[in-house]
């Protein structure tokens, strides 16, 4: 099985600053930006390297789940286990930021 690694870079930085540019700016920017680093920690640190590949492959970069299983040799079931279980993790890291903000 070949292992692929999806490394935090300025492509998916620029993902984040696409989507926080559409929000108002003021004291919701500075929310927003301690938001984005730390779904970028948790995609990094938390998700396992096959999640990781999943999550950011088809959220951020829009492929689909056949190239994705293709891509990795694994089946599509799979993927789609490997996306939702990063989006689980995803998720709480959020609602522990939000509580905690």
């Amino acid at each position: 099985m070949k292992t692929k690694m999806i490394h935090r870079n300025a492509d998916n930085e620029g993902f984040f600053d696409y989507h926080i540019a559409l929000q108002p700016k003021g004291t919701n920017a500075l929310k927003l930006e301690k938001m984005k680093k730390m779904l970028l920690d948790v995609i990094q640190t938390e998700l396992t390297p096959q999640q990781r590949f999943c999550v950011v492959g088809h959220l951020m970069y829009g492929m689909k789940q056949k190239d994705i299983a293709s891509e990795l040799g694994i089946s599509c079931s799979t993927v789609s286990r490997h996306i939702a279980a990063g989006k689980r993790k995803l998720k709480l890291a959020a609602k522990h930021f939000e509580s905690a903000a």
